[in-house]
């Protein structure tokens, strides 16, 4: 993964892959959501921090977390491919590692 390009993502928008799970406690298993997410910061020692618009939920994860960057031809910044499946259950975000 080419880390310069995360490096100047500052502001932009991406959709992540996988899907960003959603749980709710009370009916069981959601279907995956389609949010997109904005850089608020990057830096190679702390890693990106990613803000949510629509929930509100904000994260940090090192750039190993980060399989790659492509691009989106349907309007977004592009996609970032993760090692990881976020889940969103009770307001609450979990980050698991993800396998193929």
């Amino acid at each position: 993964m080419n880390n310069a390009l995360i490096l100047e993502s500052k502001g932009k928008k991406f959709k992540l892959r996988p899907k960003v799970r959603r749980v709710d406690p009370s009916r069981g298993g959601q279907p995956h959501l389609e949010y997109l997410w904005v850089v608020d910061a990057v830096s190679k020692e702390k890693g990106i921090t990613l803000r949510n618009e629509t929930t509100g939920n904000i994260f940090t994860i090192g750039l190993d977390h980060i399989r790659e960057w492509l691009s989106d031809p349907g309007g977004s910044d592009g996609f970032l491919l993760l090692k990881d499946q976020l889940t969103l259950s009770a307001g609450s975000l979990y980050i698991e590692p993800w396998g193929e």
